[in-house]
């Protein structure tokens, strides 16, 4: 048995090695990009290490838990989350905190926002209005002035579209929906006892989490490794543009190398590359309707400036979410736990930006939009100019699957046609189009690999509600 992967992200190595530890040696992994890990990766600048973003890892799963833990060896460092938001002028911690609003927001401003906040919480209790929408979602659980002065700007600014045109999937999957009273009734205890795992069904709350001390592209690194020890192969710089159909199977996929074009078969394939791009490699093409509802379903590229700054520390946090900046989050990569990633006395800090492939962002001059970013950081009060030692950018043109309103719809349908195309998978958070985090990026390349290993029906994988797993 030969099993085709295409994409060598976490996902994708995830299922190639279950399949290996399972004695399946004939499998091949197929990366257009010359490193495995996808947005897990972490890249060398100067011989200093940078990640995607910071990625932490951590599950309720004490099977993947125990995996990753088993992966990483003794470079795991686990630590306390420590995030802040800034709006307003000051920092806050998130999830937001009704002690916290209270003593530094505007007082009128903080009574508004704890008085509408009690008033929806008082009517949801008798009014269960439909939830339409990112919007609906928002105002229900916080009130209308918390999500004007801060999860609609800021929804927004990352997304690029109104929280209105998103659907309350993308606020219910991804937004830790605290109870603000229940944390200030509990404002004088200490720690992690302040908050459980289960103030929301579908984000717990995550408290603690593992980094590993050489940036978060040591896991994928690792699975690599032992998947080569295996027998499998990882072919980097492989970009697909291709997959031949007959008679409701796949026959071959077609890649471009630094060899040139070649033709590889197989009996099992798995896509963990963006729908979007799959529907669109097929050969023949899917009927119009098929290819008009992909092209309608899009990503949130990523841009991450990297910068090397001659300080010791800058600030506490692990990271901070922003507002008013360039960047919407800035983050520390060693107070995430990749300790060793910078040399000593240096801090590495990574500023996210969100924006669309191809737009003005995406294409501005790579010294323009650092200078622009280190300006901010001035502003910020964070350093001086002449602080920064090294900088660059990193970037990913398909970053965060987009939950617009339809897209239910359209990847309900995408599906249906995909499960009848008998031995393609498709998986992970740009196959199945789910915005996911790490650990359930790796449960579904093992569950893909598992149904595989035992011939289970195909449409068994798209009815695991992964959405309900634990996100960060």
């Amino acid at each position: 048995m030969k099993v085709i992967i295409l994409g060598g992200g976490i996902t994708g190595l995830s299922a190639a090695l279950k399949l290996a530890e399972k004695g399946i040696t004939d499998i091949e992994v197929l990366e257009e990009n010359n490193y495995v890990g996808g947005l897990a990766a972490s890249v060398k600048i100067d011989g200093n290490i940078f990640d995607y973003g910071p990625h932490a890892y951590h599950s309720n799963t004490t099977e993947i838990l125990l995996k990753l833990k088993k992966l990483a060896g003794d470079n795991f460092v686990e630590l306390k989350k420590n995030v802040k938001i800034k709006f307003r002028g000051k920092y806050y911690k998130y999830p937001l905190e009704a002690i916290d609003i209270v003593f530094k927001l505007n007082p009128f401003l903080a009574i508004a926002c704890i008085v509408n906040y009690i008033y929806v919480n008082i009517k949801n209790n008798f009014i269960k209005g439909k939830i339409k929408s990112t919007e609906d979602w928002l105002v229900k659980g916080f009130g209308k002035t918390l999500y004007n002065i801060y999860f609609g700007p800021y929804t927004q600014k990352v997304w690029g579209i109104k929280p209105s045109q998103l659907s309350p999937l993308f606020a219910m999957h991804r937004i830790p929906h605290t109870s603000l009273i229940t944390v200030a009734a509990k404002s004088f205890l200490k720690g992690v006892k302040k908050l459980t795992h289960k103030e929301h069904k579908y984000s717990p709350l995550v408290i603690e989490f593992f980094y590993p001390k050489n940036g978060a592209g040591f896991i994928p690194n690792q699975m690599a490794k032992i998947i080569s020890e295996n027998k499998g192969k990882i072919s980097l710089n492989s970009k697909m543009i291709g997959l031949n159909i007959e008679d409701k199977k796949v026959k071959s996929v077609i890649c471009k190398t630094a060899d040139g074009i070649k033709e590889i078969k197989g009996d099992y394939y798995i896509s963990t590359i963006p729908i979007t791009d799959l529907i669109s490699y097929l050969k023949p093409l899917p009927p119009n309707n098929i290819t008009s509802l992909s092209e309608n379903m899009f990503y949130r590229a990523i841009v991450v400036v990297c910068l090397l700054i001659n300080k010791p520390k800058v600030f506490d946090a692990e990271w901070i979410y922003f507002t008013n900046r360039t960047f919407n989050r800035l983050s520390d990569i060693r107070n995430c736990g990749a300790i060793n990633a910078i040399q000593e006395g240096k801090t590495g800090l990574m500023a996210e930006i969100t924006c669309n492939f191809g737009d003005d962002i995406w294409n501005t001059d790579k010294n323009i939009l650092c200078h622009k970013v280190i300006r901010e950081l001035e502003e910020e009060g964070f350093i001086n100019k002449n602080d920064v030692l090294k900088y660059d950018i990193l970037k990913v043109k398909n970053g965060y699957p987009v939950y617009d309103l339809d897209y239910e719809v359209r990847m309900e349908k995408i599906t249906k046609y995909i499960e009848n195309i008998s031995n393609l998978f498709i998986t992970g958070r740009q196959g199945l189009f789910k915005y996911v985090d790490m650990d359930v990026a790796v449960e579904m390349g093992e569950t893909v690999a598992d149904h595989i290993l035992n011939k289970k029906s195909k449409n068994e994988i798209s009815k695991i509600p992964f959405e309900e797993k634990l996100y960060a």
